[in-house]
């Protein structure tokens, strides 16, 4: 009874897919369509009006199909430089990331030195903490745990820095 309703269900939410799956296609098919029919024709008429000068003895063969293929190099050669500057410019960013990534805390995650309070009754003042590193994630702290973390990756305990606790 139970598998039945749930096979019922599921091949129900397939069905929804398959027609979402089916206008999917159809966009793409004629998108990926109308784009090669347009290619084609621009050829078409390119081949054509080459057609015409040769006709028409303002110039030969040899110089058509090179200008023809001097257009299609220069289209891809074009096409290809454009996405060089997203390149470069990721490969920048990786570069700092990386350089930030393969930075060693300078403090000690497993000590084992120090007090260890078992409970904290008001909350921790930071005052005057300098960071190492550039602060990522600000906004995203909504467990102390995560704080914690984020606080010892980042926390330069060279610098001068104040974290006062039940003041």
């Amino acid at each position: 009874m139970g598998e039945t309703k749930t096979l019922d269900s599921y091949s129900y939410v397939i069905q929804h897919t398959l027609k979402l799956g089916y206008k999917e296609g159809m966009e793409k098919g004629l998108g990926l369509g109308c784009t090669y029919g347009f290619a084609c024709m621009s050829w078409a008429l390119v081949f054509w009006y080459a057609g015409v000068f040769i006709r028409n003895g303002q110039t030969d063969g040899g110089k058509a199909f090179t200008t023809i293929f001097s257009a299609i190099v220069g289209g891809i050669f074009g096409q290809l430089f454009s996405n060089l500057v997203a390149f470069s410019k990721g490969k920048a960013v990786g570069y700092k990331l990386l350089e930030i990534f393969k930075q060693k805390p300078t403090i000690v995650q497993d000590s084992t030195d120090g007090k260890c309070l078992t409970e904290v009754n008001r909350n921790i003042e930071f005052k005057e903490l300098s960071f190492n590193r550039m602060f990522l994630s600000l906004k995203s702290f909504p467990f102390s745990s995560r704080l914690e973390r984020q606080l010892r990756w980042f926390y330069d305990p060279n610098q001068v820095n104040r974290a006062p606790l039940n003041s």
